[in-house]
């Protein structure tokens, strides 16, 4: 058997692991929106309380779930802002976590382009106030970040946590 060597033998194989390589690459495109929701967000260092509350909350396999579904995510900061009472209140019990959390989600793909000014239904029933003049804002929060797309839908990062209307504190009148 003849072994290749030389020059013209060097540039051969230089070509042929060049082929290769181009040929893999483009079978195998990178794309970030290959990762879906979960991976997305364990990736973003600002959403790493609200990751760890869907961990505590069992919902790992909802956000890696086909979907799509749309994630409005409080970022850390926007929990940092909440009273210790409040976030304790809503952490404590993981009927209420996941109620909560399901707040901040919505099915189907929202993309910014196609959001209006009005309600849109969270999975966990209650709505979501969409403004998009001045900026864009949910609820009471604005959204910081958006459209972080994934394969099993899009992520938007809120500067302030909305809390459902069912867990919020009824006044004394509510109570009568």
């Amino acid at each position: 058997m003849t072994q290749c060597q030389g020059p013209t033998c060097a540039n051969f194989q230089l070509a042929l692991s060049c082929a290769l390589f181009a040929s893999f690459a483009l079978a195998v495109p990178a794309r970030l929106d290959d990762k879906d929701l979960l991976d997305k967000m364990v990736l973003n260092p600002n959403l790493k309380t609200f990751v760890n509350l869907l961990a505590r909350a069992e919902m790992m396999e909802l956000i890696k779930a086909d979907g799509p579904y749309t994630v409005f995510a409080p970022s850390n900061a926007a929990f940092a802002k909440l009273p210790a009472a409040q976030f304790a209140t809503l952490t404590k019990d993981k009927a209420i976590l996941k109620k909560f959390l399901t707040y901040q989600m919505v099915e189907g793909r929202l993309l910014s382009k196609d959001l209006k000014d009005g309600n849109v239904k969270s999975i966990e029933g209650g709505n979501l106030a969409i403004l998009t003049k001045p900026v864009l804002r949910l609820n009471k929060g604005k959204i910081v970040a958006i459209d972080d797309l994934t394969s099993n839908g899009v992520i938007y990062v809120v500067d302030t946590v909305s809390i459902p209307p069912s867990l919020m504190p009824k006044t004394a009148t509510e109570k009568k």
